[in-house]
């Protein structure tokens, strides 16, 4: 009689733990997608950074307030590239600097301006839509590399 009652006893308390294991590793599962995907990452809304980008990166980049932008663009493409145009969108305002034709070799980087973009004032927030367009100078084919770029107003 005594071996039942301490068997149903360890059987609830299997019971009890294993439902709550359940439920903790779904919850962990959960945060950890969540993490991935970004949602907890506190930079995307603070401070200044820039995100996408692909062949022809941006390790650099200055907004001033009087509206002139400059930009350092790496090439990451794995040859020697020609950018052909540099387009950003300030919250939905264009501005765009398209009379280029600035050969990048792999891996290098240039400094290139925009200018006449929406004036603001310093240290406010801004968020750009950067789109490089470059040609591929072995296959002679167009490409672009696009990315969000945020921070605040330099002097």
């Amino acid at each position: 009689m005594k071996n039942q009652k301490t068997c149903r006893k360890g059987q609830g308390a299997m019971e009890y733990l294993m439902t709550y294991g359940w439920a903790i590793l779904v919850l962990t599962i959960a945060l950890l997608v969540m993490w991935q995907l970004g949602i907890f990452k506190l930079s995307s809304s603070t401070g200044s950074g820039s995100s996408g980008f692909g062949a022809v990166n941006l390790p650099g980049i200055s907004y001033r307030s009087t509206g002139v932008i400059e930009c350092v663009l790496t090439n990451d493409a794995g040859g020697d590239i020609t950018i052909t145009g540099i387009t950003a969108k300030v919250y939905g305002t264009p501005c765009s600097n398209s009379s280029l034709s600035s050969q990048l070799n792999s891996g290098a980087s240039e400094k290139f301006t925009i200018t006449n973009c929406p004036k603001g004032s310093l240290g406010d927030a801004y968020k750009i839509i950067l789109v490089i367009r470059f040609t591929d100078t072995a296959t002679n084919i167009n490409h672009t590399s696009a990315g969000n770029v945020w921070g605040s107003y330099d002097k």
